[in-house]
């Protein structure tokens, strides 16, 4: 990766829940394994859902994960541009 490129936003995944972020990354691959080792599951054991808006924001969607007692978890994404 060129060292001279500049991020301008990142991906912050919040714990619905809790009401706390978990996991921030400016890669989505990254974003999903941190979310994964949050939890300690596997990338199969979570699903996103993208949010569809007519008018686009910055929230991208959720994802929900069901733990062994079947509690579901959903943790949305948001994009936070920080020019």
């Amino acid at each position: 990766m060129d060292k001279n490129i500049i991020m301008n936003y990142i991906n912050v995944a919040y714990h619905k829940e809790y009401q706390h972020p978990i996991a921030a990354s400016h890669n989505w691959g990254s974003l999903i394994e941190l979310i994964c080792e949050y939890f300690g599951c596997s990338y199969d054991d979570i699903k996103f859902n993208p949010h569809n808006a007519k008018y686009p924001d910055e929230y991208q969607g959720y994802f929900e994960h069901t733990d062994v007692d079947g509690e579901v978890h959903t943790v949305k994404v948001y994009e936070v541009d920080f020019k």
